[in-house]
């Protein structure tokens, strides 16, 4: 599993580069960083993005996502009180999962962990889904 992640703090970049349970982790430090990640390497599995970053914010990046990827699974996380309910809103209105907030490290990491553990057992799922449709296609052909 690919996983980027887009934030300025280069500590959370950090954490969660060595945190994050995946075969790769690539990081960005703002929105154009990004951008060139995306438009190089392509789409990652799901993408964890830093709402306010200078320059170009989170939820800017989020609508360029959107245009070209919009079934990518793409997290908010913030550094803001949990009871900012405009920012979630908002968040969740650009096609945001979920908003994940920074303020509880435990609590972060595991949020994080959890939402990777459920994208790629959704993968699975998928992959598995797609063999059972093509096994009986090469029984039949035989």
């Amino acid at each position: 599993m690919k996983v980027l992640v887009v934030d300025d703090d280069s500590g959370i970049r950090s954490i969660l580069r060595r945190r994050i349970d995946a075969e790769s982790v690539v990081c960005a430090k703002s929105a154009d960083e990004a951008q060139a990640v995306l438009e190089s390497d392509g789409a990652p599995d799901v993408v964890f993005l830093d709402v306010r970053m200078p320059g170009r914010s989170g939820i800017e990046l989020m609508r360029d996502i959107r245009e070209t990827w919009p079934d990518l699974p793409v997290f908010f996380i913030t550094g803001s009180d949990e009871g900012n309910a405009a920012l979630v809103e908002e968040c969740l209105q650009a096609g945001g999962q979920s908003v994940i907030f920074k303020k509880d490290y435990r609590a972060f990491i595991d949020q994080i962990n959890r939402s990777v553990d459920r994208i790629a057992k959704a993968e699975d799922n998928f992959d598995r889904a797609g063999e059972m449709l093509t096994e009986p296609r090469r029984r039949w052909r035989q």
